[in-house]
């Protein structure tokens, strides 16, 4: 189980947006899937030196390039460039759920919202953040604690880089896709809140470990809106899956703030 308790820790390091775990989960991930494909790719290499082979591959490619021309869901087309030209103003609830055998479920709710005035961010109903444009930088709020909106922090000016790398670094899970989307498999279309969605989907295994992973990402503006992630070995099983419950993309107000 050791394999297990070490990919359970990354995961649960990428969904509280520590990107030195998102990174480390993506390297594991990826040494897994060399070291099962890494095989299959020698033998073909070993078997594919031949001219009439080469040409075989040469047609291959060139069938594979008119399938692509003709796929305008090229899971390659969803990125967070994708995003940053697609979305420019969205308000954002995500409902997050941990679970492993034998445990009980961790459930969370993160909501974000952003438009031409500012950011906000909520964790659960426990912490919430305003941040306000103010010149060349932002202000920031807190939630008034006689329940009237946000009031300001006086003293404390946030930079747009910081706040668009908190931004960034809070909202990981819209490209949550991004270090898999090589090995991604296109299997259908479904809505969710209504919007059109392109589902993606992983399956492989190494040595006993067995790693499932599916995407709904919506087509108009490449946000992962429905993530199930889970690596189970042993009989046992860990997750992480994730759904939007509430998406804008146009008409966002933040809170009121004085």
């Amino acid at each position: 189980m050791k394999k297990l308790s070490a990919l359970i820790l990354a995961f649960i390091l990428i969904f509280t947006f520590v990107a030195c775990g998102a990174e480390d989960v993506k390297d594991l991930v990826s040494d897994v899937d060399k070291a099962v494909n890494g095989q299959d790719d020698s033998d073909e290499n070993d078997n594919g030196n031949s001219s009439e082979d080469n040409n075989d591959d040469s047609e291959a490619s060139d069938d594979n390039s008119a399938d692509d021309n003709g796929d305008d869901e090229d899971p390659f087309e969803y990125s967070e460039d994708y995003i940053n030209e697609h979305l420019k103003e969205y308000s954002i609830t995500y409902e997050m759920t941990y679970y492993e055998s034998g445990e009980e479920p961790i459930v969370q709710s993160i909501t974000s919202a952003k438009n031409d005035k500012g950011y906000y961010f909520k964790v659960d109903e426990t912490n919430s953040f305003l941040y306000i444009k103010n010149g060349d930088s932002y202000d920031m709020y807190l939630p008034d604690e006689d329940g009237g909106g946000f009031v300001k922090v006086d003293g404390i000016e946030i930079s747009p880089e910081d706040l668009e790398t908190t931004d960034s670094t809070f909202l990981g899970y819209m490209t949550v896709y991004s270090g898999y989307c090589d090995d991604l498999e296109k299997s259908g279309s479904e809505k969710l809140l209504g919007r059109d969605c392109t589902v993606y989907t992983y399956d492989g295994s190494f040595m006993g470990l067995s790693i499932k992973y599916e995407y709904y990402i919506d087509k108009e503006t490449g946000i992962c809106l429905k993530y199930f992630g889970e690596m189970s070995e042993d009989g046992e099983k860990s997750g992480y899956d994730f759904v939007c419950t509430e998406f804008k993309t146009s008409g966002v107000s933040l809170p009121a703030y004085k």
